[in-house]
């Protein structure tokens, strides 16, 4: 997928409502982890690349909004059991443990079927608050190279 596909698939997105967002996003963060966990045989592995991949997409702009936090709960069924500094603290923990180039690396050994799904789940995320800036759209954008 090309910086100008994910533009096209970007429009279709921005304009969705809130709650088709969260239910897509699952479904790929579910599609995400299959795919990996069948690719590296190794189940905890690739939740845990999930987490890591949501937690760049609502660090891009550097807050997490309620409807980002709202969508956490959703995704990993937790249902508001996780507060909001709770989100904070993972991703404070992804910025001083994680790296980015890690991520990137893992991506760029991707498909194209699954960069796509990592495109769109991050799109998801991104629009979930109605809201996407130039920060978010710069790492959707990273991705689809």
């Amino acid at each position: 997928m090309n910086k100008n596909d994910w533009k096209q698939i970007y429009l279709g997105y921005v304009n969705d409502t809130p709650e088709s967002l969260a239910k897509q996003a699952k479904d790929f963060f579910l599609e995400i982890c299959k795919a990996f966990s069948e690719k590296t045989n190794d189940p905890k592995k690739a939740f845990l690349f999930g987490i890591t991949l949501f937690a760049s997409y609502i660090d891009a702009d550097g807050t997490i909004s309620r409807e980002e936090w709202a969508l956490f709960n959703y995704i990993f069924n937790v249902e508001e059991a996780t507060n909001y500094e709770s989100i904070e603290q993972l991703v404070e923990n992804f910025r001083k443990y994680s790296s980015y180039d890690e991520l990137d690396a893992i991506i760029d050994q991707c498909d194209t079927d699954l960069k796509s799904t990592i495109i769109k789940f991050g799109l998801c995320v991104c629009a979930i608050d109605e809201n996407v800036p130039i920060s978010e759209q710069r790492i959707i954008e990273k991705y689809a190279d």
